[in-house]
């Protein structure tokens, strides 16, 4: 498999990578309900001003990101070690 049980790192890696996935659909479905833009009162005083959600769900993004070339890089190395045979090429025979 893409990943290695056996390694405590690739699990990790996977395990934060499901979370960060769970945070994010929780901001999304917050910002559903919620809206972009959020009524904030301060005394007399009141405002409209960006849901903070708009700006963790980009960071978490950009970590899933980050993550994400964890990934495609084990799939590089997989699809290396798949191609890299130990065999001679039988034309060299000829």
């Amino acid at each position: 498999g893409l990943v290695d049980q056996e390694s405590s790192f690739e699990v990790e890696i996977v395990e934060r990578y499901l979370n960060l996935v769970k945070i994010y659909r929780k901001l999304d479905q917050s910002l559903k309900e919620n809206g972009y833009m959020i009524l904030v009162k301060n005394g007399a005083q009141s405002f409209l001003k960006a849901n903070s959600a708009i700006g963790e769900k980009t960071k978490i993004n950009q970590q899933l990101i980050k993550l994400g070339e964890f990934f495609q890089k084990k799939k590089e190395e997989i699809k290396n070690e798949q191609n890299n045979t130990n065999f001679a090429d039988p034309s060299e025979f000829l």
